[in-house]
């Protein structure tokens, strides 16, 4: 392993994020500037790491080395997007000593999880389809809606948010499944993840980015509404709101209607 513009707190932190596999992890204090490192062969800039597009090339080069099966399966092509979503979280004022990685809860392991007050605060399930997508797309929804119960089941004040990485183009049927997620996405996953869906066995929020690698590089779709409305922009500052304590607030509920409704349409200007 080598290092250019040697940062050594920066480098324990990366050897244990994608070092061996019963390696502990840890996530410590970060010192970005002019760090790169080598790790598989592939360089990383470190400051770039923050950048999504940056992130998402890294892990597909890892993939053309090693493989999609092997690469999903050993957890390090998701990995690349751990510390994505984690410098991302510090890009926003979270304090980095409370923000932990594959943190063991009481029923599960998540992928991120943010502490406040020394306590499980909000936690990020981040997951990511590339192959058999509408074969599976279903079941996998499915699975996100049970993983979201269990957490709610045993911590119910706990915030639980999801990071879904679609790939436009499966790479085992080599079909391109944009229109498929645009279709499905609404009917399966929405209603998991929408806040306006009050459910005590959903995700309190979520984040969806439909990307593919072309011959110009990676492209991350951000033309389609879906996937503006559920990007990394409003779904990283929902937690900033969240985390801050800022609640959304209203004049009144529909129920309040008939006490409300003279104030409410009352133009003072008319005499």
């Amino acid at each position: 392993m080598l290092f250019e513009g040697f940062v050594y707190i920066c480098g324990v932190f990366f050897f244990c994020f994608f070092g061996k596999k019963n390696r502990p992890l840890c996530f410590i204090t970060i010192y970005l500037t002019q760090m790169s490192i080598e790790i598989n062969g592939i360089d990383y800039e470190l400051e770039k790491m923050k950048d999504l597009p940056y992130v998402l090339e890294k892990a597909y080069k890892y993939v053309q080395k090693i493989g999609w099966e092997r690469a999903t399966a050993s957890q390090k092509f998701i990995r690349h997007i751990h510390i994505y979503i984690a410098l991302s979280l510090v890009e926003i004022g979270i304090p980095e000593d409370n923000i932990q990685f594959e943190t063991k809860l009481q029923n599960k392991n998540v992928d991120l999880c943010i502490f406040k007050d020394k306590k499980p605060f909000l936690v990020i399930s981040i997951k990511s389809q590339s192959s058999s997508i509408r074969k599976n797309f279903t079941n996998s929804a499915n699975a996100l809606q049970g993983e979201a119960a269990s957490l709610k089941s045993s911590y119910s004040d706990l915030k639980v948010a999801t990071f879904m990485l679609y790939k436009e183009t499966d790479v085992v049927e080599n079909v391109n499944c944009k229109n498929y997620y645009i279709e499905k996405i609404p009917l399966k996953v929405l209603p998991i993840i929408v806040p306006m869906y009050n459910s005590p066995q959903k995700f309190d929020n979520g984040c969806l980015v439909l990307w593919d690698n072309t011959a110009t590089g990676i492209q991350i779709e951000e033309t389609n509404t879906l996937f503006k409305e559920f990007g990394v922009i409003p779904f990283f500052a929902w937690i900033k709101n969240v985390y801050e304590g800022k609640e959304i607030t209203s004049q009144f509920s529909a129920k309040d209607i008939s006490t409300k409704i003279a104030d409410f349409l009352t133009d003072e200007k008319i005499g």
